[in-house]
């Protein structure tokens, strides 16, 4: 069978075009895959100046959110709730406490941000830790390098605190004000044993 010059032109041009289109899509493919990071929780990087600012850049609380069960009074004695109005009353006076880039040693820096707010229950205060992605609650520190930053930005909290000789443990506290950042910082306090 003898094929001539034409047809040798329309199979190589046939061929050529597969060629591309499948290398075209694989590279978008391969782009697409190392592009994609879910994204970390964010904060204007600006420092806030007073407590006006720091609660017009405080992300709202969402309306899936509720209260932990941890911090209903009603599941505790009332001396723990008199020791967290405690603590919160002398933890007043220093707040907000606020630091930018803290280093963690897997170079994910996070933003720690303390603070009350005016209709908060009289025993709550706020702990942010921003940078951080919550929607894997993997505690495996290999595959999950924002469980590792949490712990060591959490640690710093529990440091700031006990330099004002508040633990941690005598005090009611919350989390971002989003359900899955909650639940996800809980999963990692429980399974580090961080308080």
């Amino acid at each position: 069978m003898k094929i001539n010059l034409n047809q040798l032109k329309t199979i190589f041009n046939q061929k050529r075009k597969l060629f591309i289109v499948i290398i075209g899509t694989l590279f978008i493919l391969f782009i697409s895959f190392f592009n994609f990071k879910p994204k970390p929780t964010t904060l204007p990087k600006t420092k806030p100046s007073s407590f006006d600012e720091l609660i017009k850049q405080t992300p709202p609380i969402s309306s899936d959110f509720t209260l932990p069960k941890y911090t209903s009074p009603s599941n505790d004695s009332n001396i723990k709730i008199q020791t967290a109005v405690q603590a919160k009353k002398t933890l007043k006076s220093h707040l907000p406490i606020y630091i930018e880039n803290f280093s963690t040693s897997v170079n994910i820096p996070t933003t720690i941000n303390i603070y009350i707010l005016p209709n908060d229950p009289n025993y709550l205060i706020h702990i942010d830790i921003y940078g951080i992605n919550y929607h894997s609650a993997s505690t495996n520190e290999d595959i999950n390098p924002y469980a590792t930053a949490f712990k060591e930005s959490f640690l710093k909290i529990k440091s700031l605190l006990q330099e004002e000789n508040i633990d941690l443990k005598d005090t009611y506290f919350i989390f971002g004000g989003r359900q899955y950042i909650q639940e996800t910082a809980e999963t990692w306090i429980k399974e580090f044993n961080l308080l």
